[in-house]
């Protein structure tokens, strides 16, 4: 069973905190006082990740350069969860990372080289890019 709790938005990162309680999922156990009074608690482990949505010229050409830029996502600690089109649009992406390290991943997110490659693999849009907790 999961359980949502309210999101916490603002302008660029989102922080989305959830409650679950499937033994293969992270989840968050209340704090139990043992007789001595110590403290046992059971914290989930929370993921960072970074989504990524803007429209390219042509998906084709752009996926070929997105796959030459692999290593340098590689080296920014971004795992590739999730890349998927526009339903009604085919050349709008959404990606979603997972991030080792936020840190890393904006530093990435806001580097010249990523705003180079993306302009020369042909995305026609500014991007939105937003860092989130899950």
């Amino acid at each position: 069973m999961l359980v949502r709790v309210p999101l916490a938005a603002s302008v660029r990162t989102l922080q989305l905190d959830c409650l679950y309680t499937l033994a293969d999922k992270p989840y968050r156990i209340g704090v139990n006082r043992g007789d001595r009074g110590s403290v046992n608690r059971k914290e989930a482990f929370m993921a960072s990740y970074m989504l990524i949505r803007h429209k390219v010229r042509d998906f084709s050409e752009w996926k070929r350069g997105y796959d030459a830029h692999l290593p340098k996502r590689v080296e920014a600690g971004l795992t590739e969860k999730h890349l998927l089109r526009g339903a009604q649009e085919p050349n709008e992406v959404i990606l979603l990372f997972e991030a080792k390290d936020l840190n890393r991943a904006k530093t990435f997110a806001e580097s010249t080289d990523l705003k180079e490659t993306m302009q020369k693999v042909g995305v026609v849009d500014k991007p939105d890019i937003y860092f989130v907790n899950g």
